[in-house]
């Protein structure tokens, strides 16, 4: 997923950590779901996000990893797009 916003006020495909959750429960099979990678320009509040999203999936039963990498969205002349991890290590919360 890939996140957006300034620092601090992280969102993920649109939505703060409640709209995130209910669409992740909604849209996908979570219970198959091995790993969460969260990728966002600013990382500023991500360990905060990642607790609360943690919390919140463990609400409905769901456990499983999450991960933030700091990195770029970057869509290339032809309409491509990639993630540009550069050299960041990034966070990584494994419950």
């Amino acid at each position: 997923m890939v996140g957006h916003g300034r620092e601090k006020k992280q969102k993920f495909s649109g939505c703060d950590v409640d709209m995130l959750v209910e669409r992740l429960v909604e849209d996908c099979s979570l219970t198959a779901v091995k790993r969460i990678t969260l990728i966002a320009c600013h990382l500023g509040a991500m360990k905060e996000f990642i607790a609360a999203l943690h919390l919140k999936l463990a609400e409905k039963g769901i456990y499983t990893e999450v991960a933030a990498y700091k990195s770029y969205l970057v869509v290339d002349s032809s309409g491509h797009r990639w993630v540009d991890l550069g050299e960041e290590d990034g966070l990584d919360a494994r419950t």
